[in-house]
């Protein structure tokens, strides 16, 4: 929906500086991105996106990185918000690429051990996106792939996918069969019922927040300025702003098309640091001081919060560096009779967005809670259905 400037600025003179985060953590990723991106190029992006609209509502970067976790909707519900779904799985294993971690020493099968590894993941379909980006002259091919890219560095980047534990022991519980990245694990909160949702929502700040309004967005853009004022680049050792750079150049100049083997690892690169994260942050203080066995203690909620906001904004700044790149191989036909440039109503509102950025507050998104009775996220993401109670990670 186009954001008119009168009611932007009626919704930034009635809100008060934020003082917490709300909004979908993929879509935050990629407000994040855009801070990093130039309109024309998210002007370029959202041409291609917008060819889908007759079928799908996510028809702009922010609302499309939700899209590869809509089309899994398998009924209509708060998180699938659709007359008609989709029900395709087909592309469940898309969105995680799970090593083991195994602390007690469980006896593992070869599977269990090297599965990871095995096609399809989110390793491998990154590394496909780019063999696409490389060859593709199609706006199908574009649009379906680009979707993937802008969801799937989100996912890469919530250390939950990028790990399945094994357990034997009193402080986690007896998981020989791995804990399917945190759903197996139980928690008691206000939003989630199990590890992999709470970690999900960045410890229940960034709930699903979709569609979009004029608050939202506002928001959603505000939150993505606060990010990137206290993590910038320069306080992410693990950023490369040459890691998508180098690869995506190296494979561009080969002569196979189907060569993305340096990107690809890259990708691997950037699942070992979500791996990490996993063995550093979240299994260590599983109930280390929570108030029962499933109710996690204020300062594990601190860790998850402050983990999850940089992890955002590092997966928003890769995904820039992601999109500035493969943007310059876009084909002619993917943006034709499509103008580039920016209307004067647009710059207005960009403008007025910037300038006001400060109003935006917490204000805005207890208006939003009000609406929903409850934070009703449960499990991860396998087939959708009203709560989201899936059999693996989303």
């Amino acid at each position: 929906m186009m954001i008119h400037i009168r009611q932007l600025l009626i919704v930034l003179a009635l809100v008060q500086p934020a003082v917490t985060w709300w909004g979908g953590a993929h879509m935050l990723v990629v407000e994040v991105a855009k801070t990093q991106l130039s309109p024309s190029t998210v002007k370029q992006v959202d041409a291609v996106l917008r060819q889908w609209s007759k079928d799908f509502e996510t028809t702009e970067a922010t609302t499309a990185s939700v899209w590869a976790d809509h089309v899994r909707c398998t009924a209509p519900s708060s998180f699938c918000p659709f007359k008609y779904t989709d029900n395709v799985q087909a592309f469940n294993a898309w969105h995680f690429s799970s090593k083991p971690y195994n602390p007690d020493n469980v006896p593992l099968t070869e599977k269990q051990l090297l599965g990871y590894l095995d096609q399809p993941s989110a390793i491998w379909a990154l590394s496909s996106a780019v063999t696409t980006f490389r060859g593709a002259t199609s706006n199908w091919g574009w649009n379906f792939m680009l979707r993937f890219l802008l969801h799937l560095v989100g996912d890469m980047h919530m250390p939950l996918h990028c790990v399945t534990g094994y357990f034997n022991n009193d402080r986690i519980g007896v998981l020989p069969s791995g804990d399917t990245g945190g759903n197996a694990i139980p928690v008691n909160t206000s939003c989630c019922s199990n590890l992999h949702a709470l970690w999900d929502s960045g410890g229940g700040v960034y709930l699903e927040n979709f569609p979009l309004d004029v608050i939202k967005t506002a928001v959603l853009m505000n939150n993505a300025t606060e990010l990137v004022k206290q993590h910038p680049k320069t306080s992410l050792p693990q950023y490369n702003a040459t890691d998508f750079s180098s690869c995506w150049r190296e494979t561009i100049n080969r002569n196979s098309s189907s060569s993305s083997v340096s990107c690809s690892n890259v990708f691997n690169k950037w699942n070992e640091e979500g791996y990490n994260v996993a063995v550093q942050y979240v299994y260590p203080g599983i109930n280390e001081g929570w108030i029962d066995r499933t109710t996690p203690s204020e300062a594990y909620l601190a860790t998850v919060r402050n983990v999850s906001r940089a992890q955002i904004t590092l997966a928003g700044y890769r995904l820039a560096d992601a999109i500035t790149e493969v943007a310059t191989a876009l084909p002619v036909s993917a943006t034709a009779g499509k103008t580039l440039t920016l209307s004067a109503s647009e710059v207005a509102v960009w403008s007025a967005a910037t300038a006001f950025f400060g109003l935006v507050t917490v204000v805005a998104g207890v208006t939003w809670m009000r609406s929903r009775t409850s934070c009703s996220k449960r499990g991860g993401y396998g087939a959708f259905t009203g709560s989201k109670n899936g059999a693996f990670n989303g």
